[in-house]
């Protein structure tokens, strides 16, 4: 059996004046709608995951007083053992 590939997304989350945000991040499967995990943006708005490659997901940036980002994105599979490194920035904007 093909064992399963996984991938990383990571970024980071800032505010419009450029400083980073503590955000909770969470991520669904597209398909199902199951939210896979959810935590948050450290204190340098730096976030990180690993999980399933060549899978469709959604992921929502939440933090109170800021507009929520949804975004959905494809993860690809890595080529030779090495992870594929998806990197997604946002920018949170006051609501």
């Amino acid at each position: 059996s093909e064992k399963t590939e996984i991938s990383i997304i990571k970024g980071t989350v800032t505010n419009a004046e450029g400083n980073p945000v503590s955000a909770e991040i969470k991520i669904s499967d597209k398909e199902t709608g199951v939210l896979l995990l959810s935590a948050p943006s450290d204190n340098k708005g730096n976030y990180s995951f690993a999980i399933t490659a060549k899978k469709n997901y959604l992921l929502e940036v939440d933090k109170s007083k800021y507009q929520k980002i949804s975004e959905e994105f494809f993860l690809p599979e890595g080529k030779e053992n090495q992870p594929f490194i998806l990197i997604k920035n946002f920018v949170l904007n006051k609501k």
